[in-house]
């Protein structure tokens, strides 16, 4: 077993960078097998018609290291219907009713998202925090075990090869 020092090495010369380029494999940025906090949001007033935009990444920057979250969790205590386009995407809207909870999860999502609008479709405004919002990255599932085994797999047998 040979012992990597990097202590002697300028990060922009030759050996330098192939330990930083190490390091960036072996703890990427993203978490994408770990679950992640529940994180909650709450609504400001929406009036009549209008919309409200809740952009995860900005709104809480607590929620940047974790990339696209696959789960969410609406209650609607209001008396008013509420539509929900997931990823600002107003082709797809969500119908959730007054005094339901509603969860979504990766499958019903169709992958990840980072944003989306909550439209009023009531003829009153919705007062603030009558909408409680969860989202949560749940942890690592079947698929992304198996694409990242396939991906280590992968590596191995380029380095047999001589690749």
């Amino acid at each position: 077993m040979t012992i990597l020092r990097e202590t002697n090495y300028h990060p922009f010369t030759k050996k330098g960078t192939i330990f930083e380029e190490r390091k960036k494999e072996i703890k990427p940025y993203n978490r994408d097998g770990a679950p992640s906090p529940i994180f909650p949001f709450s609504n400001s007033a929406i009036l009549t018609t209008s919309e409200e935009l809740f952009d995860i990444h900005s709104d809480d920057t607590r929620t940047k290291k974790y990339g696209a979250f696959t789960n969410l969790r609406i209650t609607n205590t209001s008396a008013y219907n509420i539509l929900l386009y997931v990823n600002q995407n107003r082709n797809n809207g969500t119908f959730i009713a007054n005094n339901t909870s509603v969860e979504l999860k990766r499958g019903d999502l169709g992958g990840g998202y980072t944003s989306f609008i909550l439209y009023n479709l009531g003829a009153g405004t919705i007062a603030e925090a009558e909408i409680r919002i969860e989202v949560f990255k749940e942890g690592a599932t079947i698929d992304n075990s198996m694409k990242e085994a396939n991906l280590l797999i992968h590596k191995a047998m380029r380095m047999i090869r001589g690749f």
